[in-house]
């Protein structure tokens, strides 16, 4: 059982935009919220609760002929149609299989988590107290480690439409107008989605000078000046399938210090892409680049 996440309100009646789970998505296609998916031997079915009203006048209707097209399940019951039907073969095991939920609040990271998954596992254990549930997270995470080719697909076109755009928004012509870190991510924004992606991967950054020595800036409201570097790190997405690139550039000329340093880190990047080999380890890979980047850092002082 497979939940799809739930929308997150932003303020008031409003809600963040929506983002699909990512493992809900890799089964179904699917980006409608507060779906079940359900694998049970040699079939499956997509639960889908029947909007309210109002919800249904300001989003919108779910189709379950488009949901069927899309996913390529042909059953779909309704709430409680679907979930009787479940609870029925619930009341016949005694496990079930379902992502683990991550605590309401994740303390590494700083966030507060979708409670989609959480939600299902209290659901589950109302229906049955003594079902044991097992977590099938690192089973889905290494079918999704082998990319299919619709899936290298997507990424090639975010990856190709995130570099069209750099090259875009970069120019020399138009890279010596700006005058603030906004107007570098309207420009980008404005490729990608003419590009045909979705829009940005995450929060873009764009920063300038010290600003960029906090690796995830993302305000984007600094001044821009001639002398000073300006990172940018951006992706597009596509089909939720992210690039991810970061790019550093200047205004004006760079100092011989500024070179010196953007140097030696094409030298890492380039020793960096010929360790590259199928069955390569990340955490040795690592490792290497650790020690030839320190040698660098010594060399620059």
């Amino acid at each position: 059982m497979i939940p799809a996440n739930g929308r997150l309100q932003r303020g008031g009646d409003s809600t963040y935009q929506f983002v699909q789970d990512a493992s809900f998505w890799y089964l179904t296609g699917l980006d409608e919220p507060d779906i079940l998916l359900v694998m049970d031997r040699d079939q499956e079915y997509l639960i889908v609760p029947e909007r309210p009203k109002l919800q249904a006048i300001f989003d919108g209707t779910v189709s379950p002929e488009k949901l069927a097209a899309r996913s390529g399940i042909s059953k779909i019951y309704g709430d409680k149609a679907g979930w009787h039907q479940l609870n029925s073969r619930l009341a016949k095991v005694k496990h079930a299989a379902t992502l683990a939920a991550l605590p309401p609040y994740v303390d590494r990271y700083a966030f507060y988590s979708n409670p989609a998954r959480a939600n299902l596992v209290g659901k589950l254990k109302n229906q049955k107290a003594e079902l044991e549930l097992l977590d099938i997270s690192l089973h889905l995470a290494r079918l999704r480690m082998i990319k299919q080719p619709a899936e290298l697909k997507a990424i090639q076109a975010a990856i190709d439409i995130t570099i069209a755009g750099l090259k875009d928004a970069l120019r020399p012509a138009k890279l010596i107008k700006y005058s603030h870190e906004y107007q570098v991510e309207a420009n980008l924004s404005r490729a990608f989605r003419r590009g045909g992606a979705a829009g940005h991967a995450f929060d873009p950054i764009v920063a300038g000078g010290q600003r960029a020595c906090t690796l995830h800036n993302i305000a984007n409201n600094g001044g821009l000046r001639p002398d000073k570097l300006i990172v940018i790190d951006v992706g597009a997405e596509v089909e939720h399938y992210a690039a991810d690139i970061t790019r550093t550039v200047i205004q004006g000329k760079p100092s011989r210090r500024q070179q010196a340093v953007h140097q030696a880190v094409l030298e890492v990047q380039q020793f960096a892409f010929e360790l590259l080999k199928p069955g390569l380890v990340l955490k040795v890979y690592e490792h290497q680049i650790e020690q030839f980047m320190g040698e660098k850092l010594r060399a620059l002082g």
